[in-house]
């Protein structure tokens, strides 16, 4: 690996089972990798945010986790839709949100203190992780967090999904083949 002087290894593992163990990769290893990337495992993290967020559009991400970019569709009779953006410190004076970008039928609108959120508007925010449901209570009536989730197949992603979420939910999963089933 080092015969070609790569400044920057990047690799991409399927089995996660490998993510487990860190020598193999880590710094003196034979093989010696500065960022692994498991597709498996960026989407049932992504899924799972979008499960946690009920109402959500999208969810970043950043700082490991501090921070999160939320995309949320506002809805009409929320207490920000029809009020400029600067109004959201007297919406919420002890959280410090930021609204990144905001979509308004298929366009980007960019946001200053003048701005006023629309019905439908999908609004991108970002904000300290503790402080997005604040934020999405702003732009969306209130959901309830969800307890059931049924996931259909047990192949790779969907059991690492059902695993993380069993905890918290209530979760059922379909599999059509009997041993995976039962496994």
């Amino acid at each position: 690996w080092n015969l070609f002087r790569t400044p920057k290894k990047i690799a991409r593992i399927r089995t996660t089972d490998y993510l487990k163990r860190e020598r193999l990769f880590g710094e003196g290893a034979a093989f010696a990798i500065d960022v692994c990337i498991s597709p498996e495992t960026l989407v049932v993290d992504y899924v799972e945010r979008l499960i946690r967020y009920p109402g959500a559009v999208q969810v970043v991400d950043f700082a490991n986790g501090r921070a999160r970019l939320v995309g949320v569709r506002a809805a009409k009779g929320s207490p920000l839709v029809g009020s400029a953006l600067r109004t959201l410190r007297e919406h919420m004076p002890k959280t410090d949100v930021r609204v990144a970008a905001i979509f308004r039928r298929g366009r980007s609108v960019i946001p200053d203190g003048d701005t006023v959120v629309e019905p439908d508007d999908e609004v991108f925010f970002i904000a300290a992780t503790p402080d997005i449901q604040a934020m999405m209570r702003e732009l969306r009536r209130n959901e309830a967090p969800l307890k059931r989730v049924l996931i259909a197949g047990a192949g790779n992603i969907g059991l690492r999904l059902a695993q993380a979420l069993e905890e918290k939910n209530q979760v059922k999963l379909i599999e059509r083949d009997p041993r995976r089933a039962r496994r």
